[in-house]
Protein backbone atom coordinates (compact mmCIF):
# COMPACT_ATOMS: atom_id res chain seq x y z
CA UNK A 1 0.00 0.00 0.00
CA UNK A 2 1.10 3.53 -0.65
CA UNK A 3 1.87 5.66 2.36
CA UNK A 4 1.00 9.32 2.71
CA UNK A 5 3.80 10.98 4.66
CA UNK A 6 2.07 14.31 4.16
CA UNK A 7 -0.72 13.31 6.56
CA UNK A 8 -0.34 15.42 9.61
CA UNK A 9 -2.75 15.74 12.53
CA UNK A 10 -4.85 18.85 12.81
CA UNK A 11 -6.62 17.51 15.91
CA UNK A 12 -9.32 18.86 18.14
CA UNK A 13 -9.44 18.37 21.90
CA UNK A 14 -10.30 19.59 25.37
CA UNK A 15 -8.15 22.09 27.23
CA UNK A 16 -7.01 21.19 30.71
CA UNK A 17 -8.67 17.76 30.67
CA UNK A 18 -12.13 19.15 31.49
CA UNK A 19 -15.07 19.59 29.17
CA UNK A 20 -15.90 23.22 28.43
CA UNK A 21 -19.06 24.32 30.25
CA UNK A 22 -19.81 27.32 28.03
CA UNK A 23 -18.55 29.94 30.48
CA UNK A 24 -15.96 32.56 29.69
CA UNK A 25 -12.40 31.73 30.83
CA UNK A 26 -11.28 33.21 34.14
CA UNK A 27 -9.05 36.27 33.97
CA UNK A 28 -5.42 35.28 33.56
CA UNK A 29 -6.11 31.65 32.62
CA UNK A 30 -4.18 30.43 29.60
CA UNK A 31 -5.29 27.35 27.69
CA UNK A 32 -2.70 24.68 27.12
CA UNK A 33 -1.94 23.19 23.74
CA UNK A 34 -2.93 19.85 22.32
CA UNK A 35 -0.13 17.31 22.72
CA UNK A 36 -1.94 13.96 22.59
CA UNK A 37 -4.78 12.19 20.81
CA UNK A 38 -5.67 8.75 22.14
CA UNK A 39 -8.10 6.37 20.49
CA UNK A 40 -9.54 3.37 22.33
CA UNK A 41 -10.21 0.58 19.86
CA UNK A 42 -11.46 -3.01 19.87
CA UNK A 43 -8.53 -4.42 17.87
CA UNK A 44 -5.14 -2.66 18.06
CA UNK A 45 -3.70 -4.69 15.14
CA UNK A 46 -6.65 -3.87 12.85
CA UNK A 47 -6.37 -0.18 13.73
CA UNK A 48 -2.60 -0.33 13.19
CA UNK A 49 -3.20 -1.62 9.66
CA UNK A 50 -5.83 1.11 9.03
CA UNK A 51 -3.83 4.08 10.34
CA UNK A 52 -0.32 2.96 9.34
CA UNK A 53 -0.77 0.86 6.21
CA UNK A 54 -3.76 2.68 4.70
CA UNK A 55 -3.47 6.27 5.96
CA UNK A 56 0.33 6.24 6.22
CA UNK A 57 0.79 7.44 9.80
CA UNK A 58 4.27 6.68 11.17
CA UNK A 59 3.03 4.24 13.82
CA UNK A 60 5.61 1.91 15.30
CA UNK A 61 5.23 -1.73 16.27
CA UNK A 62 2.90 -2.63 19.17
CA UNK A 63 4.60 -2.24 22.54
CA UNK A 64 4.04 -2.48 26.28
CA UNK A 65 5.77 0.03 28.58
CA UNK A 66 8.42 -1.29 30.98
CA UNK A 67 6.16 -0.48 33.93
CA UNK A 68 3.34 -2.56 32.45
CA UNK A 69 0.12 -1.43 30.90
CA UNK A 70 -1.74 -2.35 27.78
CA UNK A 71 -0.24 -3.33 24.43
CA UNK A 72 -0.54 -0.24 22.22
CA UNK A 73 0.96 1.66 19.28
CA UNK A 74 1.82 5.31 18.87
CA UNK A 75 3.25 7.92 16.54
CA UNK A 76 4.98 11.11 17.60
CA UNK A 77 5.66 14.34 15.73
CA UNK A 78 8.05 17.01 16.92
CA UNK A 79 10.09 17.09 20.11
CA UNK A 80 9.16 16.73 23.78
CA UNK A 81 12.42 18.42 24.81
CA UNK A 82 12.19 21.18 27.39
CA UNK A 83 10.72 24.30 25.85
CA UNK A 84 9.74 22.61 22.58
CA UNK A 85 6.30 23.62 21.35
CA UNK A 86 5.88 21.34 18.36
CA UNK A 87 5.00 17.96 19.90
CA UNK A 88 2.00 15.72 19.19
CA UNK A 89 1.49 12.11 20.22
CA UNK A 90 -1.13 9.84 18.58
CA UNK A 91 -1.87 6.71 20.66
CA UNK A 92 -3.99 3.66 19.91
CA UNK A 93 -4.90 1.63 23.01
CA UNK A 94 -7.33 -1.26 23.46
CA UNK A 95 -10.77 -0.31 24.73
CA UNK A 96 -11.86 -1.73 28.05
CA UNK A 97 -14.83 -4.10 28.10
CA UNK A 98 -17.94 -2.19 27.04
CA UNK A 99 -16.01 1.02 26.30
CA UNK A 100 -16.95 2.74 23.06
CA UNK A 101 -14.66 5.13 21.23
CA UNK A 102 -16.39 7.88 19.30
CA UNK A 103 -13.77 10.40 18.36
CA UNK A 104 -13.09 12.55 15.33
CA UNK A 105 -9.51 12.81 14.15
CA UNK A 106 -8.59 15.29 11.41
CA UNK A 107 -5.66 15.15 9.02
CA UNK A 108 -4.30 17.65 6.48
CA UNK A 109 -3.17 16.17 3.15
CA UNK A 110 -1.61 17.40 -0.08
CA UNK A 111 -3.95 15.50 -2.44
CA UNK A 112 -7.43 14.69 -1.11
CA UNK A 113 -8.56 13.07 -4.37
CA UNK A 114 -5.74 10.52 -4.18
CA UNK A 115 -6.42 9.76 -0.50
CA UNK A 116 -10.18 9.48 -1.17
CA UNK A 117 -9.61 7.04 -4.05
CA UNK A 118 -7.29 4.91 -1.89
CA UNK A 119 -9.82 4.79 0.95
CA UNK A 120 -12.67 3.91 -1.42
CA UNK A 121 -10.63 1.10 -3.02
CA UNK A 122 -9.95 -0.29 0.45
CA UNK A 123 -13.69 -0.36 1.21
CA UNK A 124 -13.57 2.32 3.90
CA UNK A 125 -17.00 3.74 4.82
CA UNK A 126 -17.29 7.19 3.18
CA UNK A 127 -19.54 9.42 5.29
CA UNK A 128 -19.06 12.58 3.20
CA UNK A 129 -17.17 12.57 -0.10
CA UNK A 130 -14.73 15.45 -0.67
CA UNK A 131 -16.43 18.83 -0.78
CA UNK A 132 -15.32 22.44 -0.49
CA UNK A 133 -15.80 23.82 3.01
CA UNK A 134 -14.80 27.19 4.46
CA UNK A 135 -11.46 25.76 5.69
CA UNK A 136 -10.58 23.64 2.63
CA UNK A 137 -11.75 20.56 0.70
CA UNK A 138 -12.73 17.88 3.20
CA UNK A 139 -13.88 14.25 3.10
CA UNK A 140 -15.16 12.33 6.11
CA UNK A 141 -14.67 8.59 6.65
CA UNK A 142 -15.22 5.97 9.37
CA UNK A 143 -12.37 3.91 10.85
CA UNK A 144 -12.80 0.23 11.83
CA UNK A 145 -14.10 1.19 15.31
CA UNK A 146 -16.62 3.79 14.15
CA UNK A 147 -14.50 6.89 14.81
CA UNK A 148 -14.79 9.59 12.18
CA UNK A 149 -11.73 10.61 10.21
CA UNK A 150 -11.82 13.98 8.47
CA UNK A 151 -9.25 14.49 5.72
CA UNK A 152 -8.72 18.05 4.51
CA UNK A 153 -6.75 19.38 1.58
CA UNK A 154 -5.55 22.87 2.32
CA UNK A 155 -6.53 25.44 -0.31
CA UNK A 156 -4.07 26.14 -3.11
CA UNK A 157 -5.79 29.18 -4.54
CA UNK A 158 -7.76 31.96 -2.90
CA UNK A 159 -10.71 31.16 -5.17
CA UNK A 160 -10.99 27.56 -3.87
CA UNK A 161 -12.14 28.61 -0.41
CA UNK A 162 -13.59 31.99 0.39
CA UNK A 163 -11.31 34.25 2.39
CA UNK A 164 -8.28 32.00 2.64
CA UNK A 165 -4.78 32.63 1.48
CA UNK A 166 -3.21 30.29 -1.08
CA UNK A 167 -0.83 27.72 0.35
CA UNK A 168 2.81 27.72 -0.69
Amino acid sequence: MRRYPSLRPVGRGRAGGRAWNGSEPEEGKVAGRLIEVELRVHDVDRSLRFYRDLLGLPLGQPEVHQDGGARHVHAAWGSWAEGARDFLLFNIYPAEAGQESRANVGFAVEDLDEVHATLERAGVDVLNPPEVRSWGRTGVYRDPDGNTISVTEQPRERSEVSGTEPRA
